[in-house]
């Protein structure tokens, strides 16, 4: 069993700080006492006195107070200001929190409970989800979570979920002190309120019970004035759900979702691309499978849905083949009515004369045509290559398992791969004897030890992996997670026929297996592998080691290209349950789709819905979109906002050095330079706030980049070591000089540090004031109703910021010496000092924001820590050294576009991550002195007082005179050490004194390309 450890992550603070500064100023104020209804067959005694209830605390805060402090809020986050407070029946504040799929949003919203009870009281909270899988879901997060939340905060939150026949914990969250969370499905009260608010009483929630004293559990509920928090609340907006949510009385709705639909006061974003290009979730290949030279013989139909309309009568979703010009026969969709005749609409194909619509009837949900055929929703017909098609996926699932399982495996990594079905007699069967395998799972154990016995012509040098393989029969390795019947039979689940919850599971046991084996199926000694699980249950699997995701049915397109692979996004854990998040995050975490169709369609399918969610962000780099946006200081922690000249500075120099083209579009040469750390200087106004700045040009949007989150799965490439380079005595040589582990020693002392800090405090400790935002508009004078109908009437005018300068009120009491201390890793003496030489003003920050005081003062300490650190850096080798197999066990696949097949590399193929590095590579192979080089693999790592350091290149070169000269070179665009972020810096010069001390006769240097380097060997 695998235990899945969590660490605090800092975008997941972002997101729930978001949610909880827009309070503030709010005084804490825990369990309100209220006097709970005592219903009726109490004694006389017991209804004077009762029960006693604590309740949520009211918001203090007016109107206008919440809205500026949102708009602080947004304007932090990069996101338009709201005008106003948007109400619903659910809550007068709503909140929209958007993460996308894969990035905790759950753990977020549990994080946010804790810090709203932590610094408001606010203690009872409801989470709402709509369908019975999420809530199995949410309820183990909650299980899972429970002992680091505790670790982090001292305490846990009590949990349950709701049950009308349960009355103990529905009295307990009335009356008890702490923080409660109840967990309930839509289907567990909506239902019981129609959209004109009138309450039924055929269930439990609105009926008065003998369990509850004659009392109905809603009024014990809404007694609390419970914070509602919505998971996917896109798919809670029915105006009978909205009426019933109206029923819990909450002061407050926390919305989070991936796609929200209708808008409210949005607070934080982390969108698809956002997630993708932070490598947050997994990125994605597809692997498409699909038909060629379809012969149009068979009236192949496949009907996916009917839809209904007010105006006009029913029409059916149906595949079908059709003749183009060319000839070439091809299967689309279609929607049709009665009287549609296939023939015509097929272009002529002979197979489906008398295929004319005859009914199509919404009830029973069946198509039928004039020929006597009767189509069922979901049913194909003359589909003859089904078998072949569905093999083949298997094949390729397999095949692509083995790939990612072989490089992963020496981690410590258990890889999954998933099937989604639409039948359980398609895997198991059962006859008079018992279990038998169905047609699925015996195609696969056919395909596994096919592959299996073809591994030794694959690749046998991984010994470890080789044998995990043949470890286990292949029977053993797969398994069905599907719903279990009274005899213990894999059964089909009940699923929803319509509405949001359409196509998914309604009872809960379908999950229960899911979610027990899920710690499980992470460990190595669990021979599982391969899963096959029913469709209805998407929504329940969320393990975050599933690398491959096949479905074995007809495209469904319901589900949308991201809801398919949202399975599959988390970042994946190794055996000991720890997040493989680091440099190698995108290396490591690799989805691959085995797609029924071909990769460029489902590539322009997933693209269509991403470009669709990212609507709301700006496009366009121009001066008018910089002018007055909050940026983060060096500091981290403080913002500032930029002026109309910054930007005008800023669309300059993006201009320059050609980062956006002619439109103000962002360019590719954007990408390159910022993912690979080799942005030149920014201006001087703007140099000192370089991270901020970056963040900031980020937010816009770059159509282009989202086709760099699917890559074809056949386009990759998995290096293969050269022996005879890795085995070269030049490189050998070089190796035995660059392999020593070593430590590092520092000498400056507290007297140096001191002062250092004081200066750096006082000159750039910043803390948010709050803003007021004033706005204005003016009434146009030549508007007509139409104007007015679609609220065009008023011409905005400029926005000015009004700062506050009064202190924050709070009740929190802070150990500012101690606090920091444990920050900055220093004594309460050397903090006292500091503290004490700062200027009155400096100090006074404190007051008006403490939890950015204690950041922004920690993070400039830690700085200065770090910059004295350098200056008397020497480092000793610890007798240990890094193994060449390094280079063979840091192997991953990689696109063909970001390789540069190489006959001097130590690697068949190097990985290029730039312009400049390509041309850099190109070189090294086509220059004579250059014996042999490396790019160093990112375990290759030095340690630093800023943390760990890979660089890039080894290279080995022999001079005309026959002297061998070792280079360790770094790659940038520019060798200006100015150009360079402060971070960054820092580890250069490290590196500098680590190959000084460790690295006999290697130079270490800084290139921009080939000849800067050749000026070296010169020298």
């Amino acid at each position: 069993m695998t235990i899945q450890q969590f660490k605090p992550l800092d975008y997941q603070r972002v997101a729930a700080e978001a949610v909880v500064d827009c309070f503030e100023g709010q005084p804490r104020l825990e369990g309100l006492n209220y006097q709970i209804d005592p219903g009726r067959g109490r004694s006389n005694q017991a209804a004077m006195f009762g029960e006693t209830g604590l309740r949520n605390a009211p918001v203090q805060l007016n109107t206008t107070q919440v809205l500026d402090n949102i708009r602080r809020v947004q304007m932090r986050e990069h996101l338009p200001p709201s005008t106003e407070l948007i109400k619903t029946k659910a809550a007068d504040i709503n909140l929209d929190v958007e993460m996308e799929t894969g990035t905790g949003k759950t753990y977020v919203y549990v994080d946010t409970m804790y810090r709203l009870y932590e610094r408001y009281g606010w203690s009872k909270f409801i989470v709402v989800v709509p369908s019975v899988a999420i809530r199995e879901g949410v309820f183990k997060t909650f299980e899972d979570t429970e002992a680091h939340f505790q670790e982090r905060y001292g305490h846990k939150v009590r949990r349950f979920i709701y049950d009308s026949g349960r009355p103990e914990p529905i009295l307990a969250f009335s009356d008890s002190p702490g923080l409660h969370c109840m967990v309930i499905n839509t289907q567990a009260f909506a239902s019981e309120v129609n959209a004109e608010g009138k309450e039924s009483k055929t269930l439990r929630m609105f009926r008065e019970m003998d369990a509850f004293q004659s009392r109905r559990p809603i009024d014990l509920i809404a007694g609390n004035h419970p914070i509602l928090i919505l998971d996917e609340p896109q798919r809670l907006e029915g105006a009978k759900t909205q009426e019933a949510l109206s029923r819990f009385k909450a002061p407050i709705a926390l919305r989070f979702s991936a796609t929200h639909k209708t808008p409210h006061n949005l607070v934080h974003r982390l969108d698809a691309l956002d997630a993708y290009t932070r490598k947050l979730v997994k990125r994605i290949n597809v692997r498409g499978v699909t038909v060629k030279g379809l012969t149009g013989l068979h009236a192949y139909l496949y009907m996916s849905d009917i839809r209904v309309s007010a105006d006009k009568p029913p029409e059916a979703r149906v595949d079908m083949e059709t003749v183009l010009n060319s000839g070439t026969v091809k299967r689309s969709p279609r929607w049709l009515k009665k009287g549609d005749d296939l023939f015509d609409i097929s272009g002529g194909l002979s197979a489906y004369q008398g295929f004319t619509v005859s009914d199509i009837d919404a009830v029973t949900r069946t198509l039928s045509f004039t020929n006597g055929v009767v189509l069922d929703e979901g049913q194909v017909q003359g589909q003859t290559d089904e078998a072949a098609v569905r093999r083949v996926q298997i094949r390729e699932t397999i095949r692509a398992h083995f790939e990612r399982e072989r490089l992963l495996h020496r981690r410590g990594i258990k890889v999954l791969s998933l099937f989604f079905i639409d039948e359980v007699a398609k895997y198991r069967r059962y006859d008079e004897t018992g279990a038998v395998p169905g047609d699925y799972a015996r195609m696969f154990e056919e395909e596994y030890a096919d592959a299996v016995a073809s591994l030794p012509e694959l690749d046998a040098t991984d010994e470890a992996w080789f044998k995990y393989v043949k470890r286990d029969a292949a029977d053993a390795v797969h398994d069905g997670y599907f719903s279990i019947d009274k005899a213990g039979r894999l059964t089909d689940p009940s699923v929803n026929a319509r509405g949001d919850e359409k196509g998914e599971a309604k009872d809960a046991s379908s999950y229960d297996l899911i979610l027990k084996e899920k710690g499980r199926l992470l460990s190595l000694a669990e021979p599982k592998r391969f899963i096959f699980s029913h469709s209805a249950l998407r929504e329940g699997w969320d393990n975050p080691n599933v690398f491959t995701i096949c479905t074995l049915k007809q495209s469904d397109h319901e589900i949308g290209k991201r809801q398919e692979v949202g399975r599959g996004l988390r970042i994946s854990v190794d055996d000991q349950g720890r997040r493989t998040d680091g440099p190698e995050v995108h290396d490591i975490n690799v989805l691959t789709v085995i797609a029924s169709e071909s990769y460029q369609d489902f590539a322009k399918g997933l693209q269509n819905e991403l470009t669709k969610a990212l609507e709301g962000r700006p496009r366009e780099a121009s001066v008018a979109y910089f002018t007055g946006k909050t940026i983060q200081t060096a500091t981290g922690t403080g913002t500032r906002e930029l002026s109309r000249d910054e930007a005008n500075a800023l669309h300059r120099w993006l201009i320059k050095h050609d980062f956006i083209d002619e439109r103000d579009h962002i360019a590719l040469a954007w990408h390159q330079a910022n993912d690979t750390n080799s942005l030149p200087a920014l201006p001087a106004v703007l140099a000192n706030d370089a991270d901020g700045v970056v963040a900031l040009v980020n937010t816009v949007l770059d159509q282009s980049a989202l086709s760099n989150m699917t890559g074809n799965g056949r386009d990759t490439v998995t290096p293969r070591v050269r022996r005879t380079n890795l085995e070269k005595a030049a490189f050998q040589e070089l190796w035995s000089r660059i392999n020593q582990r070593a430590v590092y020693f520092t000498d400056f002392d507290t007297d140096s540090l001191v002062p250092a800090a004081v200066r750096r405090l006082d000159q750039d400790l910043k803390v948010d004031r709050q803003v007021v935002i004033v706005s204005g508009a003016e009434l146009k004078t030549d508007i007509g109703v139409e104007d007015l109908r679609a609220g065009a009437g008023f011409q905005e005018e400029k926005t000015r910021f009004e700062h506050e300068q009064t202190a924050v009120a709070t009740n929190v009491r802070y150990d500012l010496v101690g606090e920091l201390a444990a920050l900055t890793r220093l004594t309460r003496g050397t903090v006292g000092r500091i503290l004490k030489g700062v200027r009155q003003d400096t100090f006074s920050l404190f007051a008006k924001n403490p939890e950015m005081f204690l950041r922004g003062a920690a993070e400039l300490i830690r700085r200065e820590k770090v910059a004295l650190a350098i200056e008397t850096l020497r480092y000793e080798k610890t007798g240990e050294t890094y193994d060449v197999a390094i280079f063979d066990t840091d192997r991953r696949d990689l696109p063909l576009n970001a390789v540069l097949a190489a006959g001097k590399h130590v690697l068949d193929h190097v990985a290029v991550d730039s312009t400049n590095e390509r041309n850099f590579a190109q070189r090294l192979e086509s220059a004579e002195e250059v014996v042999v080089y490396a790019k160093l693999p990112k375990g290759f790592s030095i340690p630093t007082p800023g943390g760990g350091y890979n660089p890039d290149w080894a290279i080995a070169v022999e001079t005309a005179d026959t002297r061998s000269l070792y280079f360790i070179a770094e790659t940038k665009g520019s060798t200006m050490k100015e150009a360079l972020r402060g971070d960054e810096k820092q580890r250069i010069d490290s590196a500098i004194a680590y190959f000084r001390d460790v690295a006999d006769r290697v130079t270490f240097s800084q290139v921009s390309d080939y000849d800067q380097l050749m000026q070296l060997i010169s020298a």
